[in-house]
């Protein structure tokens, strides 16, 4: 047992004596010292390493013609607006604006190449660069007075601790100036160098593997979504519009597991057929359920001892694909298809122009599903274009001109012994022409001056008559010829199908004659029904318009609705129309004026129902093979390279509208 502490004797204190203290404190001062640091160290590792990835720097520089001059931004306003515009974007992508180091870019003077542009961004204590080069190039013609410069902007993001380049393609911006010298011209163009970066800036970011929480949000996924729930199942993409391809290449997979309710109750599934960097169109059904699409690839040029990165274009090709995924084979393959390609009702036959770098060009078939070609004419300087390809494939009706800016001739060209005829000369207005399902009979809109009458051209009699609008009228005696020019003389030949009297006007009704919408209307894109009994047209009444049917038997007009479509085109099963309309608006988009899908039955009583209502505009790609589907193609400006890309889905008509 201890003994107890004596009590403390109070009469031997001293107040003025001094106090005692333990001689523990140094020892104290001293740990908490240590625990400081130590914290202070896990803190600023911490915050260094949470930090530095997201410290970016932002630098544009500008390379003259001469390729050995180059200057930061502070010496360039064109470069300094290009930062401004920058920082923006990385901004909108998910950067603080805290973590946008441009005040200190003035420190980067003198780095005129990337190692020492990475030493300086070190020192910063900064995660990534990122660089805009605008290099121009400058050509002075022979009159010495035009210059012409041509602008490429190239960006590229670096990470400064692994030394890692991502880089985005080029984007060439080519404009005239009178008489400036290179800086005024980047000065000028800075508005649309800034433009353009809009995009590849975020793909850039976008595809950098560490910052993939930073993906630019896909603007218009709401169309989509809107789209695949109205019975769209996308067919293929195109990767042009990089906001949309980084949002689709991350959601592809999950996209494939949603389903959504068609018409008919049954799931639609998210596929894309077509390749990450291709535009790609749809040309027609093919045999069977295939479908030929009409495809330009590209691939990416990289040139890393000039630190040039450019998207060149490869080839255009058509292709065949089964329709699902991405499964394709290539039938034919050229480097430019001078117009659109055609493709016969049967699928079995392709009718293309094809142009040999300016030298020539050749009206073509391709086989399908064989690919096997045929040259049917060639020339140096004349023109061919618009193949209609019959049904059967047997024949090619093509505009011809003789020069660029002549007027064009309708012809025809048998496929198998090369006969080629003059169906309406030089000198009209003339629509697309529609063939008879028996591919004998060529049905197009004529006019002088425009197009306002139907004629039919049998090309067995050689019959030609009119059937619809002002032609149809009874005609005045034709003045006699003998004291007209040459010059005025109307251009025709055995085979030729011309106005009456060319350079009279058609006579109007007259007063006692009731008012007849077949003589007293104009009629533009005829269309005959796969059964060669009726054509559908369009009627401009006045400021009025309507499409119509016409029997080709009876010679009875109705009119379906009133409805301004353009780029009609009838099912395989003469059902329904589908045309290009403005006359919908989007419920999102109050006011708009977006070109719109229609679809109208083709039996009297129909009422036009809006295939797309999407707040974008939409093209007419055609139908598929049993009539149900409707190919629909979407355009959209891509900002980068002021081009266009398309994506193309498929509408299912499941029950009869």
């Amino acid at each position: 047992m201890s003994e107890p502490e004596p009590e403390p004797n109070l009469e031997d204190y001293d107040p003025d004596a001094p106090l005692q203290v333990p001689q523990m404190w140094p020892k104290f001062l001293f740990g908490g010292l240590i625990l400081a640091l130590l914290l202070g160290g896990v803190w600023y590792f911490l915050l260094r390493t949470a930090t530095k990835p997201n410290q970016v720097i932002i630098a544009v520089r500008v390379i003259d013609e001469d390729g050995n001059s180059e200057y930061w931004w502070d010496e360039n306003p064109a470069a300094m607006a290009l930062v401004e515009k920058f920082k923006l974007q990385l901004e909108e992508l998910g950067f603080d604006s805290a973590d946008l180091n441009t005040a200190s870019l003035s420190e980067l003077k003198g780095a005129h190449d990337l190692e020492a542009l990475r030493s300086k961004a070190s020192k910063m204590e900064a995660g990534f660069i990122v660089v805009g080069t605008a290099r121009i190039q400058h050509t002075v013609p022979l009159d010495g007075e035009l210059n012409d410069y041509s602008i490429e902007l190239l960006l590229a993001i670096y990470d400064v601790e692994t030394g890692e380049e991502t880089a985005a393609p080029g984007m060439p911006l080519e404009f005239f100036e009178w008489g400036r010298s290179a800086d005024e011209a980047v000065a000028d163009a800075s508005e649309r160098m800034a433009a353009a970066a809009t995009a590849p800036l975020a793909e850039v970011f976008s595809h950098h593997p560490k910052l993939e929480r930073l993906k630019m949000e896909n603007r218009e996924l709401s169309y989509d979504e809107a789209a695949l729930a109205n019975g769209f199942e996308p067919l293929f993409r195109v990767a042009g519009h990089y906001r949309n391809q980084v949002k689709q290449r991350d959601d592809d997979e999950k996209n494939a597991q949603l389903t959504y309710e068609a018409v008919e109750k049954s799931p639609l599934t998210r596929e894309r057929l077509g390749d990450f960097l291709a535009d790609e169109n749809y040309v027609g059904a093919g045999p069977g359920d295939e479908l030929v699409l009409m495809t330009e690839p590209h691939y990416v040029d990289i040139r890393p001892d000039e630190g040039h990165y450019s998207i060149r274009r490869e080839s255009e090709r058509l292709v065949l694909s089964n329709g699902v995924g991405a499964e394709r084979r290539m039938l034919f393959e050229h480097f430019n298809f001078f117009s659109f390609p055609s493709i016969s009702a049967d699928g079995s036959v392709i009718a293309a122009v094809i142009d040999n770098r300016q030298r020539s060009k050749w009206l073509v078939t391709v086989n399908v599903p064989s690919g096997e070609f045929k040259l049917l004419l060639a020339h140096t300087d004349h023109y061919f274009s618009s193949p209609v390809v019959s049904p059967n494939g047997s024949r090619v009706a093509f505009f011809y001109r003789t020069g660029r800016n002549a007027a064009s001739a309708l012809e025809t060209i048998d496929v198998g012994g090369r006969e080629r005829r003059t169906l309406i000369n030089p000198g009209l207005s003339l629509s697309l022409p529609s063939w008879s399902p028996n591919s004998e009979t060529l049905y197009v809109a004529v006019g002088v001056g425009r197009r306002d009458s139907i004629a039919a051209i049998d090309l067995v009699s050689g019959e030609q008559r009119f059937l619809l609008g002002p032609e149809t009228r009874p005609q005045p005696e034709a003045v006699e010829p003998e004291d007209t020019p040459d010059a005025l003389a109307p251009m025709v030949d055995a085979d030729g199908l011309a106005p009456q009297d060319g350079e009279q006007e058609p006579a109007l009704a007259a007063p006692d004659e009731p008012w007849d919408p077949r003589r007293d209307s104009i009629f533009d894109q005829p269309l005959a029904s796969p059964d060669g009994t009726f054509l559908i047209v369009k009627e401009l009444d006045g400021a009025r318009v309507y499409i119509g049917r016409y029997g080709l038997a009876s010679g009875a007009y109705v009119r379906l609705a009133e409805l301004d479509l353009d780029a009609i085109q009838l099912s395989p099963t003469g059902d329904f129309v589908a045309g290009m309309t403005r006359a919908f608006e989007h419920q999102d988009d109050p006011g708009s004026n977006d070109v719109e899908v229609v679809i109208l039955s083709t039996a009297p009583g129909g009422e036009p129902i809006p295939v797309t209502l999407n707040a974008v505009d939409d093209v007419l790609g055609g139908w598929s093979r049993d009539g149900r589907s409707v190919f629909v193609r979407q355009d959209s400006q891509d900002p980068a390279s002021r081009r266009f890309s398309s994506r193309v889905y498929r509408y299912h008509l499941a029950t009869t509208p």
